[in-house]
């Protein structure tokens, strides 16, 4: 049949078919994977498996030859949970570093501006006792 993919080996068996049905998985499986003509190949694995889904189809056993098609197990809900890419785990590490240092420079820069502030505190109450202490004249 050639390089072509499954969507069109679907439309040109369902505009050949004469009720325009469209074809089941098993019966697009038994069209793109025949084998050529004349070729010699090293193993005989896919002829089983061919035969046993045209045997299926030729039984009127659609469904079997649908699930022998696709396949068997497949994963469950949670295959991929807890699975990351190296990039991405590394981006997360760089991350938490990032992070672990602002944290670290932003406790450095609180105590900074606590003593700021204390020292500003005392400027503050020594500038309000020297000017308690003057005397205002009278006539102000």
């Amino acid at each position: 049949m050639g390089p072509k993919t499954h969507a069109q080996a679907k439309e040109m068996m369902r505009k050949k078919d004469s009720n325009l049905a469209k074809p089941s998985n098993s019966e697009i499986y038994l069209e793109t994977y025949k084998r050529k003509p004349g070729r010699t190949y090293k193993t005989n694995t896919d002829e089983v498996k061919y035969a046993e889904v045209q045997a299926l189809v030729d039984a009127g056993k659609i469904a079997e030859a649908n699930a022998l098609v696709v396949g068997g197990k497949t994963h469950g809900q949670n295959w991929l949970v807890g699975r990351q890419d190296m990039h991405i785990a590394i981006a997360l590490m760089e991350v938490k570093v990032v992070v672990a240092t602002d944290a670290a420079v932003i406790k450095v820069m609180r105590g900074i501006i606590i003593v700021l502030v204390h020292v500003v505190m005392m400027v503050m109450v020594e500038k309000m006792a020297v000017v308690a202490s003057l005397k205002v004249p009278s006539s102000l």
